[in-house]
């Protein structure tokens, strides 16, 4: 990574720039907005890839036995998680507008029209503000675009000319002298080691989520990032697997699902029509913005963040008094866990995606560090495996995952008509046995607990992530 003295531009009053959708000039003028300016010179370039991989499902990950909202992304599936579609070029915004080069702090969009390429902010305009000191030459470029020039991947999946890939994800070549549980804690590792440092002065990654967000920002902002390194990684592992120490990294991480949720998005509208690779562009662009403000000043932010702060902190009270009930089994890394009846699902997130659960899956995930969760209520029961157990961890080894296929098929022997269970496999980042078609078993709960234990107990390791 090369290192040599840049400028840095403030951002402006509106980060989102509802405005500017319809011309060339409005796009400019979105530009602005945002605090975006090219570099002299800088060349322009073509878009992102195209395929959207939305699947819609009925649970979600370690929150207990919930149900998505109608019409939205699973997290359980590879949609603002894991992203394999292929690339393909198209223009990332409407009208002749190209997507342009975005540079760290407050990337600069190269629109296409030449009189606005060398233009430079008026003096003491809040766009143009130098800062002392190295910082790092890298920015940012939408995953298409990148994999066509030398690039470093922080979180996703590598690209045909990426020369260091920055993630935790399975099998994903990371050196080991740089893994860290989450993808930001091993940016950390690699800017902590010279020695590992590599000529690409492009950063991207092919999802949006908190611990890729944070991680792309801590390459192209290191100074910044080492100040606030402790709270970065917090809200890297309250996005990633639902886990944090200080509550402030929780509320940073629901201000950000908060923007990426639609029916609470302050961002565009129009922004969530695009086929997904664009919207995690978008999302990288903008929020990227947000983040520092965010670290700052997460408070100023509160109307994004509180109601979701109330529910986890309803569930959490839930869990002191005893009413949900985590009971481990630390031999199968498993945790079993009750809730009453007659819990009602609320509004939460993961991965930054909505979902409905009894209990916010930071209260449940903080409380247990086991990834397998077995989660019962009443004649309601679902085995759920965390995502730590996906990805490579570096400060523990999780369980290894168990093939439940079998387990499913046994108890379809004994499940009533309407009722069909299934095992989602445990390729899926956040896999699920769970009953489909009925509200209920008609399988004794007790009954599944022991089966479920003896099969994880019994079961051969089905899944290896690490390198």
């Amino acid at each position: 990574m090369r290192v040599r003295d840049n400028r840095t531009r403030a951002g402006a009053k509106d980060p989102w720039g509802s405005e500017a959708w319809a011309s060339r000039t409005a796009a400019r003028e979105r530009a602005d907005a945002l605090g975006h300016r090219a570099r002299h010179g800088m060349p322009t370039r073509t878009c992102a890839k195209a395929d959207d991989k939305r699947v819609v499902e009925r649970g979600m990950p370690g929150a207990g036995l919930t149900r998505n909202m109608a019409g939205q992304v699973s997290a359980d599936r590879l949609a603002l998680k894991p992203y394999w579609g292929k690339p393909a070029v198209r223009n990332f915004r409407e009208g002749d507008g190209d997507v342009g080069i975005i540079r760290s702090p407050l990337r600069a969009i190269t629109l296409p029209d030449q009189s606005t390429r060398n233009r430079k902010a008026p003096v003491g305009s809040p766009f143009e503000r130098h800062t002392e000191g190295a910082r790092t030459s890298m920015r940012f470029l939408p995953y298409a675009q990148a994999s066509s020039v030398p690039n470093v991947i922080v979180d996703g999946a590598r690209t045909e000319n990426t020369v260091l890939t920055l993630s935790h994800w399975p099998k994903s070549g990371t050196p080991a002298e740089l893994k860290g549980d989450t993808s930001t804690a091993i940016v950390f590792n690699y800017l902590d080691s010279p020695q590992f440092h590599v000529e690409a002065d492009v950063v991207s990654n092919n999802h949006f989520d908190e611990d890729g967000l944070v991680g792309i920002f801590a390459l192209l902002e290191p100074a910044m990032a080492e100040h606030h390194r402790d709270m970065l990684a917090d809200v890297a592992q309250a996005g990633d697997f639902g886990i944090f120490s200080r509550r402030q990294a929780a509320r940073i991480a629901f201000t950000l699902s908060a923007h990426v949720d639609r029916d609470t998005s302050p961002l565009p509208k129009r922004l969530f029509e695009l086929p997904y690779s664009e919207l995690a562009s978008e999302l990288y662009v903008r929020l990227l913005d947000v983040l520092p403000r965010l670290l700052t000043s997460v408070d100023d932010y509160r109307s994004l963040w509180e109601s979701e702060d109330a529910r986890l902190t309803a569930s959490e009270e839930l869990i002191e008094n005893g009413l949900i009930t985590i009971d481990e089994r630390p031999d199968l890394d498993l945790a079993v866990v009750r809730m009453p009846e007659d819990l009602t699902r609320h509004r939460v997130h993961r991965f930054t995606q909505p979902r409905l659960a009894e209990c916010h899956p930071f209260a449940l995930h903080n409380r247990t560090a086991c990834t397998r969760l077995l989660v019962l209520q009443g004649c309601r029961v679902e085995l759920q495996y965390r995502y730590e157990g996906w990805v490579q961890m570096a400060s523990r080894r999780p369980a290894p995952r168990v093939d439940l296929s079998g387990l499913a098929n046994e108890l379809n022997h004994e499940e009533g008509p309407e009722g069909r269970w299934v095992f989602d496999g445990v390729d899926q980042i956040t896999p699920r046995l769970h009953l489909e078609g009925s509200p209920a078993t008609s399988v004794p709960p007790e009954a599944i607990v022991r089966r479920v234990e003896h099969h994880l107990r019994t079961g051969p390791s089905a899944w290896n992530p690490y390198d």
